[in-house]
């Protein structure tokens, strides 16, 4: 598998009082006797008691 990824912080704007980061996946995926895949992938990673993150939006998309 090969995947790009960037990452974007926001303070509290998607989810008012925790650090919330976005990060944005792109890439190609091939599982055992299929052909490989382009793909995307956003989800939102938010900080929880400043230990902890948590998935808080997750979108998982194959790019035909």
């Amino acid at each position: 598998m090969k995947a790009f990824f960037f990452f974007l912080s926001f303070t509290d704007h998607a989810i008012p009082g925790q650090t919330t980061v976005l990060v944005i996946v792109e890439g190609l995926v091939k599982f055992d006797g299929h052909k490989a895949e382009l793909f995307s992938q956003n989800f939102l990673l938010t900080a929880e008691g400043g230990k902890v993150w948590k998935v808080a939006s997750d979108c998982f998309r194959f790019i035909t």
